[in-house]
């Protein structure tokens, strides 16, 4: 496995540490919550608004329209979020806690 070291101090990370033993910076291994929640929303938005689009324009406004629209934002929602997650794969970033 490969070392893994810290951005902020340099000190080396002990695998699977939750926070840094040199500058006690918080360890976040892959996308973080906030990057997963922006995923969310960008996907579901492309999606609600493209499949609602494309149903009422081939079918009309109905009741049809809004549930082809709430499926296609979870399904858009839901591939934006793997998406995030396979691009910070194997990523480890070290981030000062707040207090």
């Amino acid at each position: 496995m490969k070392q893994r070291i810290c951005g902020l101090c340099k000190t080396p990370l002990s695998p699977g540490a939750p926070a840094c033993m040199g500058c006690q910076g918080a360890v976040v291994y892959g996308a973080r919550l906030k990057e997963m929640q922006g995923a969310f929303v960008r996907g579901a938005a492309l999606g609600a608004t493209t499949t609602g689009a494309v149903w009422i324009s081939a079918w009309g406004i109905s009741s049809h329209a809004l549930v082809a629209a709430g499926v296609g934002a979870m399904l858009c929602a839901m591939a934006f979020i793997l998406a995030e997650r396979r691009s910070h794969a194997g990523h480890v970033r070290t981030y000062r806690r707040t207090r």
